[in-house]
C-alpha cells in the first residue's frame, strides 16, 4: 500500500514512534493522515514517500522520483489523503460507486449542484503537485479524508464527466445551463494537467 501524502507546512511538525524511535518528526499534516488511515483491527504496511524517502538529500529523492512509476503501479493500493472534511450525507456519495471509465455524460444527471459536495475534494492544493499525475498508474485508489475514504475510479470518473459535461457547455450544446462549467471551474480541472490525475 502506498501513499501518497500532502505534507502541508514543513515547519509545523509533530513527533510520532517509527519503529521505536519516539522522536520521529513528521509534518503536522501526515501525522493527522496516519491516525486517520490506520486499522485499529490489523496491521497495514503503508510506504509513505515523505516518511521512506530521506527529504534532505536530494540524490534519493531525484533517484526515487523516477521510480514513482513503478512504486505506484506495483502498489496494491494507492491511498491520498486531502486535508479537509467533506459531507460524506450528501446524497452524490451513494451515486458515485456506480461510475466508471464506461459511464456517460448523462449519467451525471441533469442537476451539477447535486455532485457539488464532491467537487469539493478537487479543491484542496494537493492536486496542483505535479507529482500526483502518478496516480494514473495505480491499480486502485483511496482518497482518505479525515474519517471517510472515497473509490479513487469512480471519483476519476466523475471528474472526468464533469470536464466532458463542460466542453459540450463551450461547442454550444447545453447553453440553457451553465452549472457544469461551473462545477468544472470550482474544480480547477482547466488550470492544470495535475488536475486530472485519476484519468487514465
Amino acid at each position: 500500500m502506498l501513499c501518497p501524502i500532502n505534507g502541508g507546512n514543513p515547519t509545523i511538525t509533530s513527533a510520532i514512534n517509527l519503529g521505536g524511535d519516539v522522536g520521529f518528526k513528521v509534518t503536522t499534516s501526515l501525522e493527522i493522515a496516519l491516525r486517520n488511515i490506520r486499522r485499529l483491527d490489523h496491521a497495514i504496511i503503508i510506504w509513505i514517500d515523505a516518511i521512506c524517502i530521506s527529504q534532505q538529500d536530494i540524490k534519493e529523492r531525484n533517484h526515487q522520483v523516477a521510480m514513482m512509476r513503478d512504486i505506484y503501479s506495483k502498489a496494491a493500493a494507492v491511498r491520498a489523503w486531502i486535508d479537509q472534511e467533506i459531507d460524506i450525507n450528501s446524497p452524490a456519495f451513494p451515486a458515485l460507486p456506480a461510475l466508471n471509465e464506461s459511464s456517460k455524460r448523462e449519467d451525471l444527471g441533469e442537476d451539477p449542484d447535486v455532485w457539488a459536495p464532491i467537487a469539493e475534494i478537487f479543491y484542496s492544493s494537493y492536486w496542483d503537485r505535479l507529482w500526483v499525475q502518478q496516480l494514473v498508474f495505480a491499480k486502485d485508489i483511496v482518497v482518505h479524508c479525515y474519517g471517510d475514504t472515497i473509490p479513487g475510479l469512480p471519483l476519476g470518473a466523475f471528474q472526468w464527466l464533469v470536464g466532458l459535461r463542460a466542453n459540450d457547455l463551450q461547442k454550444g450544446s447545453l447553453t440553457s445551463n451553465n452549472g457544469w462549467a461551473d462545477l468544472s471551474r470550482s474544480m480547477k480541472l482547466a488550470q492544470s494537467p495535475s488536475r486530472h490525475p485519476l484519468v487514465a
